[in-house]
């Protein structure tokens, strides 16, 4: 093989690679913009919590789950 034989084999390997990574990039593209329109309605789709953001939370009244005095004291030695 001569060396402009090479030179014209390399020139067409390298044509044939970038054709590649072209399609990659813009189906790279593709991808992320279905990602954003994803995300976007999901964020549109979910509730915001109304007031300051603080979630309501319902006290614990069983018997089981309140401490005493003494328990709050920690134990005795």
């Amino acid at each position: 093989m001569t060396p402009e034989q090479l030179s014209e084999r390399l020139w067409q390997f390298a044509a044939r690679i970038a054709e590649v990574v072209a399609i990659l990039v813009e189906e790279c593209d593709q991808l992320c913009r279905i990602l954003g329109k994803s995300i976007a309605t999901a964020k549109a789709g979910r509730k915001q919590p109304s007031g300051d953001g603080v979630g309501t939370r319902l006290p614990i009244t069983d018997d089981k789950f309140s401490m005493t005095n003494s328990q709050s004291k920690g134990p005795r030695y």
